[in-house]
C-alpha cells in the first residue's frame, strides 16, 4: 500500500478539523435551539477580541427552514476556527509573493486601492470606477434612487428631523496626482459623488461638499494618508468643522498643526509591496482647550457610542450615523453637541438603524457616508419601495429571529 506524503496527511488533518467543526456547530445548532439558550452566545460562534472588521458578523440561525443553508453559510464563513489569524497570515503571503493586484502603486509612497477585474462595473466599493465614471448611475438606477431619497426626507420631514448628508470623498480625485500616469488620464471631472450631490440639492437635502473643501485646503497639510483610505487628523478636523458650520458654529482654529509619523495603513497592508518597512504621515492639529470637553460612553467595538456636554456650542441631539471616517473625531463630537448618538453603520442592520431613528428625539440626524459606499445611505426599512440593488460588502444578512 502506497504511504501518503507528508503533505497529504497535513491536508487531510485540515479537511478533518474543519469538517468536525461544520459538524459541531450544526450540532450545536439542534441543542441550541431547544435548549432554550436564545441570549448566549454559542461557544462555536468563536466571537474575538482582536478582530478588527469593521462590520458585524453574521449570527447563527436558529430556525430551520429554506433560507436556513445560506444563512447558515453565511455564520460559517464569519465563524470557522482561527479565520482572523488565517486572514492575516494570507495577506502576509500576498506580500511574499508580491501579489498585489488590488493596490495600486503610485508615486512617492502613496497608494490607492484598485477594481479587481471582475467589479469594475461594481455599485459599491469601488474606488476607481468612481474615478473613472464607470459607477455613474443609470437613468433606471438614478430615477429610482432619488425616489428613495425623496421617501427619506418625507419620513425626517413629518418627524420634525434635520437630515444632513456628508460624504467624506475617496483620496483618488483629490491626490490623482500621485496615480501613475495610465491610471491619472482616466479620471473624470463629473463622477457619481457629484450625481448624488446634484440629485440630492435638487431634492432640498442638505450636502456638505467635503470635495471642494478639501482641493481648496489641500496646502494647508496632508489631509488624506498616503496608504490608507482614512483622511489624516487634519482632513478630519476640516470635515467635522465643516458639519458644525452647517450648524451655525466655527471650530475654533488650530494653534498649530504638528506632523507625526506612523505606520502604513490599511491599503499597505493588504499590498504585496518589496518594501519591508513603511511608514505614513499624519498632520495634527492642536485645538485650544474646551471650555467643557463633555465624555462620551462606548458601547462594544464602537458600533454606538453616547456623548454628551451640557455646556457644548451646539444645544442640538445629534444622531450620526457614520463609518469608520468618525473614528478620530469622538473628542470633536464630545466637545461641540449637548448630545450625540454616533451608530456605526456597517455594523447594524437596517431594520437596527430605523429602530434606532424612531426610538431616538434627535433634532438632527447626519449620514455620514464614504464615497465609495455611497448608495448605502439608502435604508430598505425606512422605505422599501424604491431602492437600487447592490451587494452590500459590510452588511451582515439578518437571521429570522431580526427580520
Amino acid at each position: 500500500m502506497k504511504k501518503l506524503s507528508a503533505s497529504s496527511l497535513i491536508f487531510l488533518a485540515v479537511v478533518l478539523v474543519f469538517g468536525a467543526f461544520s459538524y459541531l456547530s450544526f450540532g450545536e445548532l439542534i441543542l441550541y435551539r431547544h435548549s432554550g439558550r436564545e441570549g448566549t452566545a454559542p461557544f462555536f460562534s468563536f466571537a474575538s477580541n482582536t478582530d478588527t472588521e469593521n462590520r458585524a458578523k453574521a449570527a447563527l440561525p436558529t430556525k430551520l427552514n429554506l433560507s436556513f443553508p445560506s444563512k447558515f453559510d453565511a455564520f460559517y464563513n464569519d465563524s470557522f476556527p482561527l479565520r482572523s489569524y488565517l486572514i492575516r497570515r494570507f495577506h502576509k503571503l500576498k506580500k511574499k509573493i508580491k501579489d498585489d493586484p488590488k493596490v495600486i502603486a503610485g508615486l512617492e509612497n502613496w497608494m490607492f486601492f484598485n477594481s479587481s477585474p471582475e467589479s469594475v462595473y461594481a455599485k459599491t466599493g469601488n474606488i476607481l470606477g468612481d474615478f473613472t465614471g464607470k459607477t455613474l448611475l443609470n437613468n433606471a438606477d438614478k430615477e429610482t434612487f432619488t425616489r428613495h431619497m425623496a421617501c427619506q426626507k418625507e419620513y425626517f420631514k413629518k418627524r420634525g428631523i434635520r437630515l444632513i448628508v456628508m460624504v467624506p470623498p475617496n483620496r483618488m480625485p483629490l491626490y490623482s496626482e500621485y496615480l501613475p500616469e495610465a491610471y491619472r488620464k482616466q479620471g473624470v471631472a463629473y463622477g457619481r459623488y457629484e450625481q448624488v450631490k446634484d440629485i440630492l440639492n435638487d431634492l432640498g437635502i442638505e450636502f456638505i461638499d467635503l470635495k471642494d473643501l478639501f482641493r481648496k485646503n489641500k496646502d494647508k497639510g496632508q489631509l488624506f494618508f498616503k496608504t490608507d483610505t482614512h483622511w489624516t487628523q487634519l482632513g478630519a478636523y476640516y470635515g467635522f468643522d465643516a458639519l458644525t458650520r452647517a450648524m451655525g458654529y466655527k471650530m475654533p482654529k488650530p494653534l498649530k498643526v504638528e506632523r507625526k509619523i506612523l505606520d502604513c495603513g490599511d491599503v499597505y497592508k493588504v499590498s504585496a509591496t518589496v518594501t519591508k518597512s513603511c511608514f505614513d504621515i499624519n498632520d495634527v492639529p492642536e485645538l485650544p482647550e474646551a471650555k467643557f470637553a463633555g465624555k462620551c460612553e462606548h458601547g462594544e467595538r464602537d458600533q454606538k457610542i453616547v456623548c454628551t456636554n451640557d455646556g457644548a456650542p451646539i444645544q442640538k441631539n445629534v444622531l450620526i450615523v457614520r463609518d469608520s471616517m468618525f473614528s478620530s473625531l469622538y473628542d470633536s463630537v464630545a466637545r461641540s453637541f449637548k448630545k450625540a448618538t454616533l451608530l456605526w453603520r456597517s455594523m447594524h442592520t437596517e431594520q437596527e438603524l430605523f429602530d434606532e431613528i424612531e426610538a431616538s428625539d434627535a433634532d438632527v440626524v447626519v449620514y455620514e457616508q464614504g464615497e465609495r459606499f455611497l448608495l448605502e445611505m439608502q435604508n430598505e426599512a425606512i422605505c422599501p419601495d424604491a431602492v437600487v440593488k447592490i451587494d452590500r460588502l459590510d452588511q451582515r444578512p439578518k437571521t429570522l429571529d431580526e427580520e
